[in-house]
């Protein structure tokens, strides 16, 4: 039983941001709950917000919560980091 709810969880879950602050910067990765008051697990690290914020142009970190919950869940890393980026740029063009 508990095995099946812990694949349930991983499958009907999504990523969010996870923000950590440095003395220096935040680090930006996606993660995924592991319940109210449990955590965060499954971390994909992206980056600093400095240098993303430079790249892609952005205003607010907060416009990354949504393209995060886009991103399907998945084992590798870097796909789900290639992901990520990849919608955030169809994201930017849209816009535009």
């Amino acid at each position: 039983m508990i095995t099946m709810i812990i694949i349930y969880n991983i499958n009907m879950s999504n990523y969010i941001l996870y923000k950590r602050k440095n003395p220096k910067q935040i680090y930006i990765a996606l993660g995924i709950s592991k319940g109210y008051g449990k955590g965060i697990g499954n971390l994909v690290g992206l980056g600093y917000w400095e240098e993303i914020k430079e790249k892609y142009s952005l205003q607010n970190i907060d416009d990354l919560k949504q393209i995060a919950r886009l991103v399907p869940v998945g084992e590798n890393k870097i796909e789900v980091k290639t992901n990520f980026f990849n919608y955030l740029t169809r994201h930017l063009l849209k816009q535009i």
